[in-house]
């Protein structure tokens, strides 16, 4: 019997399976907007792409458009009385767990 090489998709047939998905440029700037700027959570943003896709997908295709300094949002900088505050409170004896924010 001839083995046969395996090109991704699935099944005994050349072809056969499903197609990898591939995210268009809508779809990744639809996922940045989502997840930016309105700040909507995976698991809503993941059913309105196409018809709905699973988390891993999400995750693992959109990973640019997830992370929140790429799409515009900024890094928190404290300003000097915000730094000034944390230095009193450090020094009056308070834990760094206590001041980080949840």
């Amino acid at each position: 019997m001839k083995k046969m090489k395996r090109r991704g998709g699935g099944g005994a047939r050349p072809g056969a399976g499903r197609k990898p998905f591939a995210p268009t440029d809508k779809e990744r700037d639809q996922v940045g907007r989502l997840s930016q700027k309105e700040r909507v959570p995976y698991r809503q943003i993941a059913s309105q792409v196409r018809n709905g896709i699973s988390l891993p997908t999400l995750t693992r295709y959109f990973r640019d458009e997830l992370i929140p300094t790429k799409v515009g949002n900024k890094p928190f900088n404290p300003t000097d009385d915000e730094r000034r505050l944390v230095e009193k409170l450090a020094a009056m004896g308070l834990r760094r767990w206590i001041l980080l924010p949840c």
